[in-house]
């Protein structure tokens, strides 16, 4: 068997150097790691490509999204097997192998993935839902956090003796799935710039009769959020965008309808807890901000589907 990891890369130089660090250890050689990297404004290609002279690397002269840096960095690969990966994510010893073992031991594996923990050993959530009526309400009512509140109190307990879990579907900072799955789907759906591209292909995968598991008794480290220390608000007709996305390509009208509206009273919900707590901690400017932040969200759903396409194009060139 063949197994090559892909590695997506921006501006996060000493990040992909630890992480390919992490990979070795596992007994990784560096021609099975490919890094593919969207465009970086800082030396990451230089530095790799002198330090790290036999690990492939797949330079865009662009960001292209996480989509197609997946899809560039797949048809750079013969393997059998692929782990996508985010640049902030440490894999201990052996838990590459464990990850493949297990794998091939599930019932039709589509997309798998191990537990992540935060970098304190806490539990992070590693699965969601898809988009639907039903995760609709849970993330209105917010019993969705109740949900993976659950989950984190078993790891907690058991954490190094829980059963495989099979899913809706894994979040893409590190999934495993075979060379037979990602042709048989086309790959991934490059219309999804930043956001969701996960949720659709284990969704895809889903449709296809296979089945998406989080390993829990496989553990790997993952810097939440490292990657995107340049996230700020002008993302957020992006995300949008991508759920009506989703929505689209996957919900009937009635579905997505019932969607939609769930998404616009949680983000209402939010509006008002923001303005109370400003109000609470008498603070004018924090107020403002809660205030302004809440209503982009608000417009932003409201608006339609073209108005977030165009606008996601003349942010992002995608």
């Amino acid at each position: 068997m063949h197994l090559d990891v892909i590695i997506i890369n921006l501006n996060t130089r000493q990040l992909t150097c630890d992480c390919i660090d992490s990979l070795r250890s596992n007994g990784i050689g560096d021609g099975n790691i490919i890094v593919v990297d969207n465009a970086s404004s800082d030396d990451s290609v230089m530095f790799l490509t002198k330090n790290y002279p036999q690990v492939r690397i797949v330079p865009n002269d662009k960001n292209f999204g996480y989509a197609k840096a997946i899809n560039r960095g797949v048809s750079a690969s013969e393997a059998d097997y692929y782990i996508i990966s985010n640049s902030d994510i440490i894999y201990p010893d052996e838990s590459v192998q464990k990850l493949l073992s297990t794998y091939l031991e599930l019932d039709k594996p589509g997309v798998v993935a191990p537990q992540l923990m935060n970098a304190d050993g806490t539990y992070q959530e590693t699965f969601s839902y898809f988009p639907s009526y039903k995760f609709g309400f849970w993330e209105m009512t917010y019993l969705s956090k109740c949900i993976h509140k659950g989950y984190a109190k078993e790891f907690a307990r058991h954490r190094d003796n829980l059963p495989s879990l099979e899913v809706d579907y894994t979040i893409g900072a590190l999934m495993l799935f075979s060379k037979k799955l990602f042709e048989e789907l086309d790959g991934f759906c490059e219309e999804y710039f930043f956001g969701t591209e996960d949720a659709d292909f284990c969704k895809r995968a889903s449709k296809a009769t296979y089945r998406n598991y989080i390993v829990r008794n496989v553990l790997v480290t993952h810097f939440g959020g490292a990657t995107r220390e340049t996230f700020n608000f002008r993302y957020i007709p992006l995300l949008i965008y991508t759920k009506r996305l989703f929505m689209k390509k996957h919900l009937s009208m009635l579905e997505s309808s019932f969607f939609k509206m769930t998404q616009i009273l949680k983000f209402f919900l939010a509006y008002l807890y923001s303005i109370t707590f400003a109000v609470v901690i008498q603070k004018k400017s924090k107020r403002e901000v809660f205030r302004d932040k809440s209503l982009e969200f608000l417009i932003s759903w409201m608006k339609n589907y073209d108005y977030l396409k165009s606008k996601m194009k003349q942010q992002y060139g995608a």
